[in-house]
């Protein structure tokens, strides 16, 4: 329905279109201004809910945290004597045999190539005599098992010099007063020519058979085909 108009409106048609311009306008900023809050007021309920779950998620995870770290801090208490112990055993046997009055003399005898890996033209190459020499101190511990530290220094398959030390346990049997048989490993350290010389740490099994003062001594290095599966044997002198 058209709004009659007024008399003022008809006198000065020009002022009245001008004054409902203006109310159209301050209208519409009212509805913009009154947007605008709106939206400022649900964009800082929405800031004050990230703010509230980031916070409860940092809660969470410093929770978490607090956690983690008493119970690892605990595992390391109960595991700490279990560690100590096993070093401080370490140390004393790595002490006790390096205390040891007793000698004894090593004298390499055979490096024996798996023929299982090797073609016969390979084993030709190679030398199976490794002529050498080491010394040692050692001990029997109070179960009769025989502890050494030891160095040796030998000609190697291709007939290079190859220095060996180490540390040598093993268990023994004593089937007869002067007859013993032993099995243990040995861990060390050697270096040969086809690897520059660097230091290469070493793990391997030991076996032997004695009779008083001398024994026949042996290892096997494993390895795949064309290479390592050494037999190497050796005599042991004890000095002392």
């Amino acid at each position: 329905m058209m709004r009659a108009q007024s008399n003022d409106e008809k006198k000065y048609p020009q002022e009245s279109m001008i004054k409902q311009k203006s109310n159209s306008q301050s209208n519409a900023q009212t509805v913009i201004v009154s947007k605008k809050v709106g939206f400022k007021t649900q964009l800082n309920q929405s800031l004050d809910v990230q703010r509230l779950h980031q916070f409860q998620y940092w809660l969470v995870a410093l929770s978490l945290w607090c956690v983690s770290t008493t119970s690892i801090a605990n595992e390391e208490q109960a595991v700490a004597p279990v560690n100590n112990s096993m070093w401080s055993r370490v140390q004393e046997t790595l002490t006790d045999t390096w205390q040891s009055p007793n000698y004894e003399l090593y004298i390499p005898v055979s490096t024996w190539h798996n023929r299982r890996y090797y073609d016969a033209d390979k084993i030709k190459e190679f030398n199976e005599e490794p002529w050498g020499l080491g010394i040692g101190k050692y001990r029997y511990d109070e179960k009769g098992n025989w502890h050494a530290l030891y160095g040796m220094a030998f000609m190697d398959s291709h007939n290079k010099l190859e220095p060996l030390v180490g540390y040598g346990y093993q268990k023994i049997w004593r089937p007869s007063e002067n007859v013993r048989l032993g099995a243990g490993y040995s861990v060390g350290i050697t270096m040969r020519s086809d690897f520059n010389y660097v230091p290469i740490p070493i793990i391997v099994p030991l076996a032997s058979v004695e009779y008083k003062k001398l024994s026949v001594q042996s290892t096997y290095i494993p390895g795949g085909d064309g290479n390592g599966n050494i037999l190497f044997t050796w005599l042991r002198w004890q000095l002392q």
